[in-house]
Formats: structure tokens, C-alpha cells, sequence
């Protein structure tokens, strides 16, 4: 079915405004959606919330922390350069992602929407801390090769092409 048709057909079966996510094989921190959560319901202007993640490995007892930028312009600045938020930590409005359909069906399906939901003026966060542990193995490292490559390539043509 592939990662997008499954997110989008996991989205319809959402009953609440709130739609978080995190791969089977994340780490979800004490009061992730708690925080996240109540992030959104004090800041009704951010549609798409996210956090820092910390990269674990079960062979190597270093722990990365990839820190994202925390407020919207600094998001949207980078969004032009690289995805800006870690897909396994987000949080966002049913509604918002919705409206568009969900998510396309073009690899890397979360970078995309990003870019969709930005151009609709839509608005984000990052929330400063890490709120989920993500496991790096070497499958995880092995699915980032030149598919990712490509598809950002098409994510900043597309976005040359919107003028963004």
C-alpha cells in the first residue's frame, strides 16, 4: 500500500482534532502528548507541532539529539533546504491536513506535506525538547539512500516551482 495510503487510511479512522504520530518501533517520552497536546490547544495559531528526537542505536550506546528549529519563520526558512520536522514527533490538526487531502503519495511523503500545508499558511512549531526516541539501526540507515536523495530533489524543484 505503500507509507502515505497507509497514513491516509489510519486518518480516517482519527476521531479527535489532534493527530500525533510515531513509527512501531519509536519511544514516546513520559507526557509526550500531554505536552504536545497542550501546546496546540495554547498556541491555536500552530497547526503542526514537533519536537527534538533523540537517535538511539541498541549497538552503540551514543544518543544523538537532532534539535529542530522552534518557531515558524525559522522553520520555513529551512523548510526550503531540508525537512524541518521530525516526522516521528509530530502533532498536528486533523483538520488542517485534511484539507489537503492528507498525504501525497510522493516520496518523502511527510516533507511534502510540509511544504503543501506551508504554502496554504499554515503554521508551525517545533517544541525545544526531545518528546520521542527514534531507533537508527542499520535498516533505518539503509532506507536513507538515494531514494531520499531524489525525492527531496523533486520536493525543491516542486517548491522552486511554486515559488516558495
Amino acid at each position: 500500500m505503500g507509507l502515505a495510503a497507509a497514513l491516509n487510511y489510519g486518518l480516517k479512522f482519527c476521531k479527535h482534532q489532534y493527530v500525533c504520530r510515531m513509527d512501531t518501533d519509536d519511544i514516546a517520552m513520559p507526557l509526550r502528548f500531554e505536552k504536545q497536546i497542550e501546546f496546540l490547544k495554547s498556541n491555536k495559531d500552530i497547526d503542526v507541532c514537533g519536537t527534538n528526537v533523540v537517535e538511539f542505536s541498541e549497538e552503540s550506546k551514543n544518543n544523538f539529539v537532532k534539535e529542530m528549529p522552534v518557531n515558524h519563520e525559522e522553520i520555513k526558512k529551512l523548510m526550503r533546504f531540508r525537512n524541518p520536522i521530525n516526522h516521528p514527533t509530530v502533532c498536528f490538526k486533523k483538520k488542517s491536513v485534511e484539507e489537503l487531502n492528507g498525504y501525497p503519495e510522493i516520496y518523502p511523503e511527510d516533507y511534502i506535506l510540509w511544504v503543501n500545508l506551508m504554502l496554504e499558511s499554515k503554521r508551525f512549531a517545533n517544541i525545544p525538547i526531545p518528546l520521542v526516541k527514534m531507533r537508527v539501526d542499520n535498516s533505518f540507515l539503509s532506507r536513507r539512500n538515494l531514494n531520499l536523495f531524489f525525492g527531496e530533489m523533486k520536493i525543491l524543484i516542486y517548491m522552486y516551482k511554486k515559488k516558495f
